[in-house]
């Protein structure tokens, strides 16, 4: 599960997906908190056309977002291979003719009706990595995995309006802020931008994410990973494999390091990983942390409550699960009307699922 979302009125929408040599296309699902219950809305294999031997469509990735209307807007996107491939191979076939990726579509599903309107393919063979959605223009904000353009989509006209080249490749991240109504993201190496939702131009912010850890992996990038709005006006984020936790004063235009997020009472070695983040009514962050073996086999995962606000350190609540069954890893987190809501993707070693947390209790 690499996308889950919930709605304004508390509605749940996740994705199931398959990745590198699991060649499937990808679902959408509801889960219903409040009956424990999955129930399926649609599977892009019935939605969307691709040659059989295409690179599947194997994804709805990093760019649920409720509009105005009520309706989800969407998209799909490729991390599985083709039927005559042993393995995902993008870039040697994405332009191919019978065994290429045809390109991304843009979804929109209407919870109420369970209609679903396909849009096509904005970009031809490039892969919509991550999304984010302008309320007051209409209009909707994705990156390509392959060219790493940003784009916007009229949904009003269809219109596409083409940026140019705003990360390496593969950033997937994009934020809209409540606080000022601006899209925030970063390139894969961790430059920070803006995106004006007003002017609807690129602003380069001259912020930069320190590398701040040293894993085996060193070759992994710093791009941006979670990020939500503060109750104090700030954004706090953080980047993909760091230790530290960042504060965003928009007014300003300043980063400050907040911390580690990990909690004095586990001891972790390399490499470790935060996963969500999500910050409630009280201000306080929360968001989980798992562990890695040698073998780089995710092992645990901790929730973690984060009374930033108050001066307080991070505190661990223990590890994410049942008697049943536990998290190794999550991608996505979101709070609502005091419920926390996580996938459980486990990325390739056990089947996904959904958890959910009272927080207040």
């Amino acid at each position: 599960i690499w996308d889950m979302f919930v709605t304004k009125n508390g509605r749940c929408f996740f994705s199931v997906c398959a990745e590198l040599h699991v060649c499937e296309s990808a679902g959408l699902y509801e889960y219903i908190y409040q009956t424990n219950e999955v129930k399926k809305c649609f599977e892009l294999d019935r939605s969307v056309c691709y040659a059989k031997d295409a690179i599947m469509p194997s994804k709805i990735h990093t760019s649920m977002a409720e509009m105005n209307d009520g309706r989800i807007i969407m998209t799909t996107h490729t991390t599985s291979q083709s039927r005559k491939h042993p393995y995902w191979y993008p870039e040697p076939f994405y332009n191919h003719v019978f065994e290429g990726y045809q390109g991304s579509n843009i979804l929109i599903y209407d919870p109420e009706t369970g209609i679903l309107e396909n849009r096509g393919v904005p970009i031809p063979h490039e892969s919509i990595y991550g999304g984010a959605y302008d309320p007051t223009h209409n209009a909707f904000y994705f990156t390509g995995y392959f060219r790493g353009h940003l784009y916007r989509y009229d949904i009003d006209d269809g219109k596409i309006t083409d940026y140019g080249k705003v990360t390496e490749f593969a950033s997937f991240r994009l934020f809209r802020s409540n606080i000022d109504g601006n899209i925030y993201s970063a390139s894969r190496s961790g430059y920070f931008y803006r995106i004006n939702t007003q002017t609807q131009e690129i602003e380069e912010l001259g912020l930069f994410f320190e590398k701040d850890y040293e894993t085996k992996k060193t070759e992994k990038h710093v791009q941006l990973d979670y990020i939500a709005d503060g109750k104090d006006g700030n954004i706090y984020l953080r980047y993909i494999f760091g230790y530290n936790f960042y504060r965003y004063n928009i007014k300003e235009n300043k980063f400050e390091c907040i911390g580690s997020g990990r909690p004095d009472d586990i001891e972790l070695g390399e490499p470790n990983q935060h996963y969500g983040l999500a910050i409630d009514e009280n201000g306080v962050l929360w968001y989980t942390l798992s562990t890695m073996t040698e073998t780089f086999d995710w092992t645990t995962a901790y929730l973690i409550r984060w009374d930033v606000l108050n001066g307080e350190k991070p505190k661990n609540m223990g590890l994410i699960g049942t008697k049943e069954r536990s998290i190794n890893i999550m991608a996505e987190m979101h709070y609502h009307n005091g419920v926390l809501y996580f996938t459980c993707g486990n990325h390739r070693f056990d089947v996904p699922g959904m958890f959910a947390v009272d927080a207040k209790k």
